[in-house]
């Protein structure tokens, strides 16, 4: 896909502020945009003129700027039933213990 790669500040939310922030605009797309929350390895070879390039994430970017202290993303996500409402929640930097019960999580 051919597109324009443009930096940009981020908000996510009170207090979760990504400056100088990688985005990738498609052309031909009609959306309102995607966040790219995959690992970092999925930008190589992105742009056409730097191939060897790896482009840094929104997680990779709130790690080096401080906001966050892990490299982890949570996702909870609460199916619904017909008539409720949709819930659920991403939490950049480490696990909700709001929305996590049983074992300890651990990572390899």
């Amino acid at each position: 896909m051919l597109g324009t790669l443009y930096t940009d500040t981020i908000t996510l939310s009170d207090g979760v502020v990504i400056h100088k922030q990688s985005i990738g605009v498609g052309s031909g797309i009609d959306a309102d945009g995607i966040l790219g929350l995959g690992p970092v390895a999925l930008t190589a070879e992105t742009l056409v003129d730097e191939p060897n390039t790896l482009i840094p994430t929104v997680i990779d970017n709130l790690l080096e700027q401080g906001v966050i202290d892990q490299h982890i993303i949570s996702y909870f996500f609460l199916p619904f039933e017909e008539g409720e409402i949709n819930y659920g929640a991403i939490t950049f930097g480490g696990i909700d213990p709001d929305y996590h019960t049983g074992s300890e999580i651990t990572y390899k």
